[in-house]
């Protein structure tokens, strides 16, 4: 594999990758506005109620949402360059696989976020493996 040693096709698998990614951002994307909006409507009715509510900011489900976004992004380039650099100049298998368990850990991100499941451990389950999977993408590229 590699850059000049094969076909487009050894590329579509890292397309793949790439195209689940970016679904899954924008899935992620969507949670946090639709999130935020449930959270205002619930805020403005609890305040004509009378009752004491915390800034939308403070939510827990938006606090999930907004890391997710936020940790989801601050990954990206790091991910996505060492994805393609990984196809183009080691092997597009090596990097479809990596990259399949990259989003596979990046997409229970939200639901061991320990706003909601109280645990910081359960997140690394998450963020390790995606840390992981981007030090080896680079590492193969920096050391072929």
């Amino acid at each position: 594999g590699g850059v000049l040693r094969g076909s487009v096709e050894d590329y579509y698998g890292v397309l793949r990758v790439t195209f689940a990614y970016f679904v899954m951002y924008y899935a992620f994307i969507l949670s946090q506005a639709f999130n935020r909006i449930k959270v205002i409507r619930r805020k403005k009715k609890a305040e004509k109620e009378g009752a004491r509510v915390v800034p939308v900011s403070e939510d827990r489900g938006q606090i999930r949402w907004d890391r997710t976004v936020g940790n989801t992004l601050e990954q990206q380039g790091p991910f996505l360059w060492g994805l393609w650099l990984n196809a183009l100049f080691v092997a597009p298998a090596t990097a479809e696989m990596l990259g399949w368990v990259y989003v596979g850990a990046r997409l229970y991100y939200p639901f061991v976020h320990p706003a909601v499941s109280g645990s910081r451990l359960l997140l690394y389950t998450s963020t390790f493996p995606n840390y992981w999977v981007i030090v080896a993408l680079w590492v193969q590229i920096v050391w072929r």
